[in-house]
């Protein structure tokens, strides 16, 4: 496999465009290229009013708090979230009957959805699974659509089409009316 050896046990590969047809853009290079840090520090002029009036905070400060939670989900404070997304794939490979499955099983770590575009993801996750591993060779493949950062609002969109939806749907006003009680009604 390509890339280039920079002395890190992690890989970390790019897989850019859409993967339905035509040709990826493809960008390789080891984990310690890039930034693993998090993303630069928001500026006040990052504060956006929608259009009820409401002011958001930049998407990019709240895209690094959700990315880190993927490292340590302690601050959630859940008993039943304990792992942090290096750690669950070392698990998973634990479960494997062999060190060869364990080893085939880290060089072909795939990342993809939206919060994969959060800059220096890929780097830190491939960076922190190289160094939990202890010497097994790791390559992280991050795949998807350049628009993956949109699925979510793709995916809302859509469902808010679909008629046969219509029974659980909260409107604005129902939930200003009743708060949270408003999705546990209709989405018990």
């Amino acid at each position: 496999s390509a890339g280039s050896k920079t002395g890190s046990s992690a890989q970390v590969v790019a897989l850019e465009g859409d993967h339905r047809g035509g040709e990826p853009a493809a960008a390789e290079g080891s984990a310690a290229e890039g930034s693993a840090a998090s993303p630069a520090p928001v500026r006040k002029s990052d504060t956006y009013m929608l259009p009820d009036g409401t002011a958001v905070s930049s998407a990019r400060s709240l895209g690094a708090e959700v990315a880190e939670l993927l490292f340590d989900p302690h601050p959630l404070q859940r008993s039943d979230i304990g792992l942090g997304l290096p750690d669950l794939v070392l698990r998973a490979g634990q479960g494997l009957p062999s060190a060869d499955a364990r080893r085939e099983l880290l060089a072909n770590v795939v990342l993809c959805g939206g919060l994969t575009v959060a800059p220096g993801l890929a780097a830190r996750f491939a960076g922190e699974l190289a160094t939990k591993a202890r010497g097994i060779k790791s390559r992280v493949i991050v795949s998807g659509p350049n628009e993956r950062r949109y699925n979510a609002w793709i995916g809302g969109s859509i469902l808010g089409t679909l008629n046969g939806l219509s029974d659980v749907w909260v409107s604005r006003s129902e939930y200003l009316d009743q708060g949270s009680k408003a999705l546990g009604r209709k989405c018990p």
